[in-house]
């Protein structure tokens, strides 16, 4: 699986990363605040799923990136925890530039951490150690 993540052909999981987001959003704007309270069970398992499919996906591509070649739970654990400074850091220049952290916010905050790791990953697939563009 890690592979395929990492591969990213035709950008499909950066694309599964940002419907994750989409639904992350869905679930905070419309879901969670229109069902009773007895159903606030079916949104929390809607966005743990949405939230875990996410940090996934990008920690996969994080660690692959910087971590190198260690054993596949130390690039998660590592890929996961850049991703979390990553969104703090976008987070932060968000805070500086607006006044407001709402959904929105987090929504716009999760998509450029999201392009900014299939980025990196895309870099590090195609360009070899020294720079040099790989053959396909």
């Amino acid at each position: 699986m890690e592979e395929l993540v990492v591969r990213d052909n035709k950008l499909a999981f950066t694309a599964l990363s940002y419907v994750t987001v989409l639904v992350i959003f869905l679930n905070l704007t419309i879901v969670a605040p229109s069902l009773p309270s007895h159903l606030a069970i079916v949104s929390v398992l809607i966005g743990s799923a949405s939230s875990l499919t996410y940090f996934l996906i990008n920690g996969i591509f994080i660690g692959h990136c910087f971590v190198g070649e260690n054993s596949f739970l130390f690039r998660l654990v590592l890929g996961n925890l850049l991703l979390l400074a990553l969104l703090g850091f976008v987070a932060w220049g968000a805070m500086l530039a607006s006044s407001f952290l709402d959904a929105t916010m987090t929504v716009a905050i999760m998509f450029i951490s999201t392009t900014l790791a299939s980025l990196v990953n895309r870099l590090k697939h195609n360009v070899g150690p020294l720079g040099i563009k790989r053959a396909h």
